[in-house]
């Protein structure tokens, strides 16, 4: 995005109503049309990410290429670039049919906000 500094974005935990983790506008993204990756280990559950844009024009398409994508335990679970203000996706399981491993089991989830590759912008 030529804007991250725009991109905000939730990950709450359905199951327990909690905000497990988040990164304000303003934060965490400040140079355009750079890819970044943030890693978090979060326990087995129900998820929905939300990722904001302040300026609500999403990541791409009017203003440069910009993309984001989520993965859980190894598996993309939400993807995309080209939105207004905000979109969600929801992902995983509540209770023990969530688990597959010791209840204390945290996943790798991965968020990736960033351009495609392609060349930069001016």
């Amino acid at each position: 995005d030529r804007w991250p500094s725009e991109t905000s974005w939730t990950l709450v935990n359905t199951c327990s109503n909690q905000t497990q983790t988040s990164v304000a506008p303003n934060t965490l993204y400040y140079s355009a049309n750079t890819s970044h990756s943030n890693e978090y280990c979060i326990p087995s559950g129900a998820y929905t990410f939300t990722i904001n844009d302040t300026y609500n024009d999403g990541l791409c398409c009017s203003h440069g290429p910009g993309s984001y994508a989520v993965a859980y335990d190894g598996e993309q679970v939400a993807s995309g670039g080209q939105f207004a203000g905000a979109e969600s996706t929801s992902f995983g399981l509540c209770g023990p049919a969530a688990f597959t491993g010791p209840s204390t089991a945290e996943e790798p989830t991965t968020v990736v906000p960033s351009p495609p590759p392609s060349p930069a912008f001016p």
